[in-house]
């Protein structure tokens, strides 16, 4: 059970950043709300150092910064749930 949940992030995150790379759509609000949980919730996620934005940096679209983000929570999170 516990590994279909980190399965279903993973899932999650394999979306968001697909989405970004063939549509060029990238929602860096949800990005950063999705650091910010998981990196709570998982101690693999917080020893990353992931860094939650505010909303003054938010609108200065950090896109490239997150989305690598974004694939080193994925990572951490695959390796995590061992599905790999």
């Amino acid at each position: 059970m516990y590994n279909d949940i980190l399965f279903n992030i993973v899932d999650e995150i394999d979306h968001f950043t697909l989405r970004y790379r063939q549509k060029g759509i990238f929602e860096c609000d949800k990005a950063n709300r999705m650091i910010r949980k998981y990196s709570a919730y998982y101690p693999e996620a917080a020893a990353l150092n992931l860094k939650v934005r505010t909303e003054d940096e938010l609108r200065e679209e950090p896109i490239a910064e997150m989305y690598d983000d974004l694939i080193r929570l994925r990572t951490v999170l695959l390796d995590k749930s061992g599905l790999k």
